[in-house]
């Protein structure tokens, strides 16, 4: 049986709160598992940034039917643009992922690999975000073993018609009503107990900070303020959740709320 992936995972990006060290494990644990702490957490805004992603695209097709993979393509009226995606990014504090990550992996994760088991065969068609070991034992399958499972069935089925969707914004048009009821038939309840109701709560509600405000007139960080951060002991943006409130307060610093609620 393959060891069970540990959910605390030490991040090295900097946030509003202090970066955490496998020193502090025992004492988050101890916070994470405790459903009347998680009940009350104030949990803090994510920070957001934008990450581009080239790619390598199929914009035409040769006169013998071949795909022509190019980084641009051409537009009707002639111009070029290029195919590269943007996507938002969001992001939580230390000790906030930390809490995620838990009820996620040793919480959901487990009650959601039974609820699949209760129905014969669901298991076998689900495969996102489940580690679903490789026949031969020999690590976790991936996006190509799924891939060539899927056209090993199509060839075996022979007679066949195969669909493959594309949702836009996914997770980002979610009906949470029907998420929330969800989560809570995952865990056996009838609704979200408090501390996953915060959880819940947390994601669906979020409250996010752009990465750019933290930069020096816009361009880059402030290097001669971080250093003297660190040499305090503290690897954040900011020293206190008393700095926050105050550049809050100066609107130095815009607390934005879930943008693609609605």
């Amino acid at each position: 049986m393959e060891k069970e992936k540990d959910w605390f995972k030490v991040k090295g990006y900097l946030h509003l709160d202090n970066k955490l060290s496998m020193a502090k494990r025992r004492e988050i644990e101890r916070y994470v598992s405790n459903p009347r702490k998680i009940a009350s957490h104030p949990f803090l805004p994510l920070i957001y940034k934008t990450v581009s992603q080239r790619r390598y695209k199929i914009v035409d097709y040769s006169s013998d039917g071949k795909p022509i993979r190019r980084h641009k393509k051409k537009k009707k009226n002639g111009h070029t643009e290029s195919t590269k995606k943007d996507r938002p990014i969001h992001y939580a504090s230390h000790k906030d992922a930390q809490i995620y990550s838990y009820y996620a992996n040793k919480i959901l994760l487990h009650a959601f690999e039974k609820k699949l088991k209760e129905t014969p065969g669901l298991s076998d068609c689900v495969s996102a975000y489940r580690k679903i070991p490789k026949e031969n034992n020999e690590g976790n399958k991936c996006n190509i073993d799924f891939a060539s499972n899927a056209f090993n069935e199509i060839k075996k089925r022979n007679n066949c018609v195969a669909i493959a969707v594309d949702i836009t914004s996914f997770f980002s048009t979610l009906d949470h009503t029907i998420l929330k009821k969800s989560w809570a038939n995952i865990i056996g309840k009838e609704c979200l107990p408090q501390d996953h109701y915060n959880v819940f709560k947390s994601i669906t509600q979020f409250r996010y900070i752009n990465l750019n405000d933290f930069r020096y007139k816009k361009k880059a960080f402030d290097e001669r303020k971080l250093s003297k951060l660190r040499n305090k002991g503290i690897q954040a943006f900011i020293e206190s959740p008393r700095d926050l409130d105050e550049l809050i307060r100066n609107k130095d610093i815009l607390v934005r709320k879930n943008q693609f609620k609605n």
